[in-house]
């Protein structure tokens, strides 16, 4: 599950989704996979001034570590790691297992450095790596809309293939499409902001959101 950065511009919805989470890893295995929040958009910022190119790759994965132990302070009993069979053992233990993508990645390197593929694709190849049963993406929207957002309609389900004529008119990075074929992960995006849902779609249930077919 990757915990988006947009979340963090609404406090106490991801206070109390973080505690959810909390709660729920007793129960249900589960690896969370920090997105690049208000940390990443620095980077974005000093990569548009200066053309940072490569170094700004490094430096929006290592944004990722950031609001990774940023949400791990907002988390109950989390437990932060840097590999993936540490993330694997912690999950496994019940505990809130959230993973720093920065030196699995240095060792790596599976997307190339662009601001194309952000955490939404880091955490498709993870999923791929840790050999999860699918991916979730908790973003501030209720889905994938068709473009142009907010006009176009909630999508209950979409193709990697219609993603894909859709390049940067979503709410998923532009490279998640190919990851996710080429991995041929499921993949569904909901609404963190509604810890209800995202309850139900840990647990499998119907959910309000997006799925992605590959």
């Amino acid at each position: 599950m990757k915990v988006g950065g947009s979340l963090s511009k609404h406090p106490a919805k991801l206070r109390r989704l973080c505690q959810t989470l909390s709660h729920l890893a007793r129960k249900i295995c589960f690896i969370i996979v920090p997105g690049g929040g208000p940390m990443a958009d620095a980077v974005r910022r000093l990569d548009k001034t200066f053309d940072l190119k490569e170094a700004a790759h490094w430096m929006a994965i290592l944004a990722m570590n950031q609001y990774g132990i940023f949400l791990a302070s907002l988390t109950p009993k989390a437990k932060l790691a840097e590999s993936l069979a540490e993330a694997s053992t912690y999950a496994g233990r019940g505990y809130p297992s959230i993973l720093l993508p920065y030196k699995i990645l240095r060792e790596e390197n599976p997307v190339k450095a662009s601001w194309e593929a952000t955490s939404d694709s880091i955490s498709a190849y993870l999923a791929w790596r840790l050999k999860a049963s699918s991916l979730i993406l908790l973003k501030d929207v209720d889905g994938i809309y068709e473009p142009p957002y907010p006009k176009g309609k909630l999508l209950p389900i979409v193709s990697v293939e219609q993603l894909e004529k859709w390049r940067g008119k979503t709410c998923v990075d532009e490279e998640l499409p190919k990851l996710l074929s080429k991995y041929k992960i499921e993949c569904l995006v909901v609404n963190g902001l509604h810890p209800s849902q995202v309850e139900k779609a840990l647990r499998g249930l119907p959910v309000k959101g997006t799925k992605i077919t590959v």
